[in-house]
């Protein structure tokens, strides 16, 4: 009888001892998924409300994580271009710029910002409103540091229906000095 109640303590301490070095293990090896950041660089574009003109320059992308890259050939200081997003479905979907940031590390600010289809229009772009935490807006307002509206990091909500094309505008101002800028683009 003492075998048996001597085999039962063993066995128990040994399937709480592989118990919890499992869970010591899962532990220290978190299991990290994230999605997959592409980059894409923009084609300078300057302000339209030709819809013609800017689908002619503007890069599709879909709902993830962008890098943006802007770059520019002369000391002009101003970053313009276009992207194209095509709601997949009809919802309210979420835009995040932040980490805004040029070449020569100088200050950099800027908006982006979204432009639909006007109904006034077949070839007019007009601005929609996005929802932000500072109340509705037509861009997102973002800068290299938090200085007045400029923010590091502008989240906004945006409704769009299925098929609807939402252009983003971009519109930085750099220092001459700098060649390129970059920054964070998070669709969901």
């Amino acid at each position: 009888m003492k075998n048996k109640t001597n085999f039962k303590n063993v066995l128990k301490r040994t399937l709480c001892l592989a118990l919890m070095l499992t869970i010591a293990i899962s532990f220290s090896k978190p299991i990290n998924v994230e999605a997959k950041t592409k980059t894409v660089t923009v084609k300078k574009l300057d302000f339209t409300t030709k819809a013609s003109k800017a689908n002619k320059k503007a890069i599709a992308i879909k709902k993830g994580s962008y890098n943006v890259v802007m770059n520019k050939k002369n000391s002009y200081s101003w970053y313009r271009g276009y992207l194209k997003f095509t709601a997949p479905q009809t919802r309210t979907y979420t835009i995040t710029a932040s980490g805004l940031k040029a070449s020569d590390g100088q200050f950099i600010n800027g908006h982006v910002s979204p432009l639909v289809y006007s109904k006034y229009g077949r070839d007019s772009l007009t601005y929609p409103s996005i929802k932000t935490k500072g109340g509705k807006k037509t861009g997102l307002h973002i800068g290299s540091k938090n200085s007045g509206d400029a923010l590091y990091s502008r989240t906004g909500k945006i409704k769009l229906q299925q098929g609807q094309v939402c252009f983003l505008y971009m519109s930085l101002l750099g220092s001459s000095s700098s060649k390129s800028c970059s920054f964070s683009l998070v669709i969901k």
